[in-house]
């Protein structure tokens, strides 16, 4: 037993020193940015833009503040995210000891922990790792509370957990869903009992969340799609993310990858009947609790007519991986060929997802190498455009070279997020707005991460028409999630207007 915990102890530190290394060679992003802006002035300016501009709840925030006033450095920032990640890893691990005692729990909370959904959240200055931290900590509360057993403690535990995950991010209060469905399967009506009486009293504390959860709710993405597509993305998709992680993205996907997404779901599929799993209540439930979230997921997507950003799945993550791990220790197959084929299908799938995504040791924008380059090649008299104009803090944080850079289209709003307030509408708004730019010996254009493919919904293809129209491309470097372009006017001057 000893020795089990020392093994769990190194692989935790392994595990968070990894993250320590990696974070290292990051810039900031445009949403971290947002987070040092709000937690640089204490803990009441924190909760005030946390509401207003922010759009989130307001618990995280007040707490990095705190957490800030000891250490204002990006480095302490984001430290807060990788201890949740560590946290997070451990408490994995526990709930693997839970749902298979005699098994070694490491392998799962180590290939759950580096899947790229757990990693984005830990490596950035956002609510993203706190929330799944919180969100396996409930899942402990509940296990040790009500689904298998009745600990006071835990149940206490659960109360403060489930109504401080709300005060984080709302969504996680959709696990309580998922946890009642749970002890429906389970028929264990004198703590379905016990457990609406806790869940009337997280439902209390929560009121006053309810007016802001309808910003909260909007996740940036218009609702271009049909009910169908809103649907599947908010039921499917997750499913896919989690488990073949950035494989399959519909719309954007090459033959390929589309093939090799279809070979996989075949091979996953027949592994799962091969399997032969031991169709108990408990295994059941537990992947009810997961179903059971994904439907809230699908009710409110479709309600709203919102096609959801990835991120705010975060309810979803732990209960999915906790099902899927549950499902692979009930195979009956002797010997256990298809749970060796899809732990080895799913293991490749993570680390060939995270060897992509990371390769580059660079967060969205790529900021550190956009600022290096364009440090080389930019000389006094360019001019630097940024598009959109939400990333300028975080180029400016990187850049010390002495050439001007501007917001494009136009200056990012202070006083509250509005997407179409940085977004171009029309081929026509485009062109006015490079007309309205300072003169220029050469201008360097930055393009948005969205706009490396069509995008229309951001008004990439708009730009792209004006950049067309009214300019050639001289030299330019793509980066990681982002590109820049020496754009060059026609029928004038080389270099442009200036």
């Amino acid at each position: 037993m000893v020795a089990d915990r020392r093994r769990l102890l190194v692989a935790g530190l392994a595990y968070f020193l990894v993250l320590l290394w990696v974070a290292s060679n990051f810039g900031t992003w445009a949403d971290e940015e947002y987070t040092l802006a709000t937690t640089a002035h204490g803990a009441a300016y924190a909760f005030h833009r946390a509401i207003t501009y922010e759009l989130q709840a307001p618990l995280y925030f007040v707490i990095l503040a705190l957490w800030r006033a000891v250490n204002m450095s990006i480095w302490f920032a984001r430290l807060f995210s990788l201890l949740c990640a560590t946290g997070l890893f451990f408490a994995l691990a526990k709930i693997a000891q839970r749902v298979a005692p005699r098994r070694d729990p490491i392998p799962f909370a180590l290939l759950a922990s580096i899947n790229p959904f757990v990693l984005v959240a830990a490596l950035q200055i956002r609510l993203y790792s706190f929330a799944l931290l919180l969100s396996a900590l409930l899942y402990l509360c509940f296990d040790y509370g009500f689904a298998n057993g009745n600990s006071k403690r835990a149940r206490i535990g659960f109360l403060l957990l489930a109504i401080s995950g709300i005060y984080v991010q709302y969504f996680l209060g959709f696990m309580l869903v998922g946890f009642g469905c749970a002890l429906l399967v389970r028929a264990q009506w004198t703590v379905l009992r016990t457990y609406v009486l806790y869940g009337v009293a997280i439902a209390v504390a929560a009121l006053p969340l309810v007016g802001l959860a309808r910003g909260q709710a909007v996740g940036y993405i218009p609702a271009t799609s049909s009910h169908f597509n809103l649907i599947y993305r908010a039921s499917l998709h997750p499913w896919l993310e989690f488990l073949i992680p950035h494989l399959y993205r519909p719309g954007d996907e090459s033959s390929f990858e589309h093939l090799l997404y279809l070979a996989l779901a075949f091979v996953i599929a027949a592994c799962c009947v091969w399997s032969q799993p031991n169709w108990t209540r408990k295994l059941v439930a537990t992947i009810a609790t997961a179903a059971a979230i994904e439907f809230v997921y699908v009710a409110v997507s479709a309600g709203l007519s919102e096609s959801l950003n990835d991120r705010y799945y975060i309810a979803l993550f732990v209960p999915v991986a906790v099902a899927v791990y549950a499902f692979l220790r009930s195979s009956t197959a002797n010997p256990p060929v298809p749970q060796q084929i899809l732990v080895t299908v799913l293991t490749i799938m993570t680390l060939a997802s995270v060897i992509s995504q990371y390769r580059f040791l660079a967060q969205n924008g790529d900021w550190i190498r956009v600022a290096e380059y364009l440090e080389a090649h930019a000389r006094p008299g360019d001019l630097i455009a940024i598009y959109t104009s939400d990333n300028l803090p975080a180029f400016e944080r990187q850049f010390h070279g002495n050439v001007r850079v501007v917001p494009f289209p136009r200056p990012n709003r202070s006083d509250r997020y509005l997407l179409s307030a940085i977004d171009i509408a029309s081929p026509a708004q485009a062109k006015a707005a490079f007309a309205t730019l300072p003169p220029y010996d050469t201008l360097w254009f930055v393009d948005a991460v969205q706009c490396l493919k069509a995008a229309p919904e951001y008004g990439c293809d708009a730009l792209h028409q004006a950049e067309a129209d009214d300019f050639r491309v001289g030299t330019s470097k793509t980066f990681y999630t982002n590109a820049v372009y020496e754009l060059i006017r026609r029928g004038g001057p080389a270099g442009g207007p200036k």
